[in-house]
């Protein structure tokens, strides 16, 4: 475990020499979270006011709707959105820092000295899935927690599954969230090893990442009104799928770099 922890180190000492990256990135987070503050700060602003509020229910009774209702819905489906594009970024970021970690090694030819190490190549894939998992883990919880929690409070929704406040966020965003993400980066890491080119292998790992976004950040962000135990399962999977996606991606990175 030590030698794998070694190169998770190597790779965070690299994207710490990316502060652009990693400031887009949370630049995207933060963008995202603050059109949906406005919109609860919007809602919060017609209910506040009796006047507003009485107004906004009689325009809404032409059509047969309740304030409530429509509140409620509106709601929901803001938060339900920011929670996807929360799994979305720390998805796309954690496939994108492994692939090219993995695809920088071989175009400067380190990566059969790596691979002739005291290392195995499932280590190796681990260390750098495990390496790239930790910027995108920090901005999820460093940005995602304090904004959340602002969410609860502006939106009067404070049990909402898709906050932190409530226990399926932190089985379903950061434990499943975290689980699958490093399943998505063995496979991109495991691509870009394959690939002939950096072209072929950014193209690859962009395709990859838009199938995990919609299927699997779909899945976990639908997956989160179910409560925290489907969310701690499906984070179980994630973690299941851990083994063979290092093993055999190991071996095709290994197979690739001495051929």
């Amino acid at each position: 475990m030590r030698r794998v922890l070694a190169v998770a180190r190597r790779e965070w000492r690299d994207q710490r020499r990316q502060p652009w990256m990693l400031a887009a990135v949370g630049a995207v987070t933060v963008l995202t979270a603050g059109a949906v503050l406005a919109l609860l700060a919007l809602l919060a602003h017609l209910e506040s006011d009796p006047a507003r509020a009485e107004l906004f229910a009689r325009n809404l009774a032409f059509v047969g709707l309740s304030p409530e209702e429509v509140v409620g819905d509106t709601v929901s489906r803001a938060l339900g959105i920011w929670a996807f594009l929360l799994l979305s970024q720390l998805m796309g970021t954690t496939a994108v820092l492994a692939g090219h970690s993995v695809l920088h090694d071989r175009e400067c030819g380190a990566l059969p000295f790596l691979l002739l190490a005291p290392l195995g190549p499932g280590e190796l894939l681990l260390g750098k899935v495990l390496g790239s998992l930790v910027a995108p883990g920090l901005l999820t919880l460093g940005l995602g927690l304090p904004l959340g929690l602002v969410m609860a409070l502006l939106g009067d929704a404070a049990g909402s599954p898709y906050l932190p406040l409530h226990p399926s966020w932190w089985t379903g965003v950061v434990l499943g969230g975290l689980a699958w993400a490093g399943v998505v980066a063995a496979l991109s890491a495991t691509l870009s090893g394959l690939a002939r080119d950096v072209r072929t292998a950014q193209q690859v790992a962009w395709l990859l990442v838009f199938l995990a976004n919609l299927f699997v950040s779909g899945l976990l962000t639908l997956c989160l009104a179910g409560g925290w135990l489907l969310g701690l399962l499906l984070a179980g999977a994630g973690l299941l799928l851990w083994l063979p996606c290092l093993f055999l991606g190991g071996r095709i990175v290994h197979g690739a770099a001495v051929s």
